[in-house]
């Protein structure tokens, strides 16, 4: 009997994007009789490279999404050969998917049955019911590469590695939740949970355990929630894996030199994710969790085979970089040489957005721009704190800022300048969402810092630097284009009663670029993350981030007391000018 079959609401779109005849491989998970597809990736090659594409960039998924069928688009006339290929390579269904995409966007579904395709039909389901169907589990450990400085060498280790992975020596613990899977099915070892238990009891156990914390990361998430638990990973008691050898083995990479070879010393830090469904057996973790060390060793064994390829890299350690692309719906995981040149990679992230059909104009796949999980957020400046408010336009259209940026305002970071520094803190944020959307990696600038920057260039006096001096729109284009080299288009309006009329180019601006806005002039600053805007009667509200707020970074005082919220037109002086800065984004991956 073949399975329910749902299709994620962002493979759907994305699917609707393709115009090229072409063929692909999709990627789905298993559960409670239903096959979900949550991603796939188009092939950029036929013949002996087709089965390596996909089967590499399988691990790159989380565990528990795998290969499960087939996508073509128009008259591909390789569909038949290719789907008698990968038949032997699916393994989570014994009934692959075939996704027919027609060129008006229609999308027919085939299971293929006894040699035969049967046409199916499917559901369609957006993210907030992915997120709330499914936990990921994050394994972070670390482990060890000792061998000689060979590709044979390194890839029988690592090989070694996975097999010892895999042969019943390691058990899994959850932070503060005094649970542990000791082996398998029937040889789990469970404390505080039985045998019937399931992931979603485990979750709630360790959401629990994490207490007041954890209940403060909540206030902090986006509108959908992402439901992600820690795990760690210990070998068993043996004469050669005492607790001791293995806290030593995350030590430094050395090269180590003896009279005829040469040896490889890497620490191998696994940073795994699994994609697990809430009905999932708690026994049924423990082979889950494994594959997903073996999954990790996996990239890092291919990155470190691509660094001694390269015979001018010195060999640096591979890191975990796991990121969610937007409008993407899944996790994707990639491993970075630690400390790596962003501009050296510049074709692998182009090959990575030609596979996944993401945009070519817009970042994904650096290093800023990885997913920032709960425990990773810092104290401090809180994250897309518009998120979760609405506007009430009668028929408005909503243009709003594009992805993450930091709230910088009044006396954070032990810094008093309240009264004078409201435009430093806009254009600290503006500078956070470049940061986040991978464009620079260019710090946070400081107020003296960025005194410094106007000096340097000409527009202030020496004097300026320690002073408590305000900055407009035109200073902060110029410390964006001298920081980051961003360029910034400035809009000026006689009064506030002006204002309602740049409707159409803030929702322009917006679509386009989707960089937050800073708005000065004869008052305060304050930044604009969206519109809200109905072009018939030109109705508008403006979403305002405001700089002044003096309090502690609590996302519900902030929403709840204004201090980012719709504004009506009359928020704007109608005696004062204004002036904002647009910043103008790169297009570039």
């Amino acid at each position: 009997m073949s399975p329910n079959l749902k299709i994620s609401s962002y493979v759907v779109n994305r699917l609707g994007t393709i115009r090229t005849q072409c063929s692909g491989c999709l990627y789905g998970t298993m559960y409670d009789g239903t096959l979900l597809i949550v991603g796939f990736n188009l092939e950029s090659s036929h013949g002996a490279d087709y089965k390596s594409n996909y089967s590499q960039i399988q691990n790159n998924f989380p565990t528990e999404v795998y290969l499960c069928g087939l996508v073509k688009f128009g008259d591909c006339t390789d569909t038949q050969a290719h789907l008698t290929e990968i038949l032997l390579d699916v393994d989570v269904t014994d009934n692959p998917i075939l996704l027919n995409c027609s060129a008006n966007s229609d999308i027919k579904a085939s299971f293929f049955i006894h040699g035969k395709l049967k046409e199916a039909e499917y559901e369609i389901v957006d993210e907030s019911y992915v997120w709330r169907q499914f936990i990921y589990i994050r394994l972070q450990v670390n482990l060890r590469l000792v061998c000689e400085n060979t590709s044979s060498s390194v890839s029988e280790s690592m090989t070694q590695l996975r097999k010892k992975m895999a042969s019943g020596v390691v058990s899994f613990n959850f932070p503060k939740t005094q649970v542990f899977l000791m082996g398998a099915g029937a040889d789990s070892c469970l404390t505080n949970l039985t045998k019937e238990s399931t992931v979603e009891d485990l979750f709630k156990l360790y959401d629990l355990s994490a207490g007041e914390k954890s209940s403060k990361i909540k206030k902090k998430k986006n509108s959908f929630e992402i439901n992600v638990m820690g795990a760690g990973l210990v070998m068993k008691a043996t004469k050669e894996t005492s607790a001791e050898t293995l806290n030593k083995a995350a030590v430094k990479m050395s090269l180590i030199t003896g009279a005829t070879d040469s040896y490889i010393q890497l620490p191998l830090f696994v940073d795994a994710l699994s994609m697990i469904h809430i009905n999932t057996k708690i026994i049924q973790l423990y082979d889950m969790l494994v594959e997903s060390t073996c999954s990790s060793l996996r990239l890092m064994e291919k990155n470190i085979l691509d660094q001694i390829a390269c015979v001018d890299t010195e060999l640096a350690q591979p890191i975990a970089y796991h990121f969610l692309p937007n409008n993407c719906g899944h996790f994707f995981t990639y491993y970075y040489p630690q400390n790596f040149p962003e501009k050296k990679y510049a074709e692998i992230r182009k090959l990575l957005h030609q596979q996944l059909s993401l945009p070519m104009d817009r970042p994904q796949f650096r290093r800023t721009n990885s997913y920032i999980f709960p425990d990773e957020l810092k104290k401090g400046a809180l994250m897309n704190v518009h998120e979760g408010i609405a506007s009430q336009v009668k028929d408005g259209v909503v243009s709003i800022v594009y992805g993450k940026y930091m709230y910088h305002h009044y006396l954070q970071d032990k810094f008093d300048d309240e009264g004078w520094g409201c435009a430093y803190r806009s254009l600290q944020t503006l500078v956070s969402w470049f940061r986040l959307q991978g464009y620079t990696d260019h710090p946070i600038p400081t107020h003296i810092e960025i005194q410094k920057c106007l000096v340097d260039l000409g527009d202030k006096s020496h004097s300026f630097i320690g002073s408590k001096q305000w900055i407009g729109s035109t200073e902060v284009s110029f410390c964006l284009e001298s920081m980051l080299g961003i360029s910034s288009r400035i809009i000026f309006v006689n009064n506030g009663e002006e204002m309602k009329t740049k409707g159409s180019d803030l929702s322009l601006h917006f679509e386009t670029n989707g960089t937050p806005i800073m708005i000065g002039g004869g008052v305060l600053a304050h930044t604009i993350l969206g519109v809200d805007y109905n072009r018939e009667t030109g109705d508008i509200k403006f979403l305002i981030l405001d700089p002044h707020y003096t309090g502690p970074d609590d996302l519900f005082t902030i929403q709840a007391k204004g201090w980012c919220s719709w504004k009506s037109a009359d928020f704007w002086r109608k005696s004062a000018y204004y002036n904002m800065c647009l910043p103008q984004r790169p297009r570039c991956i």
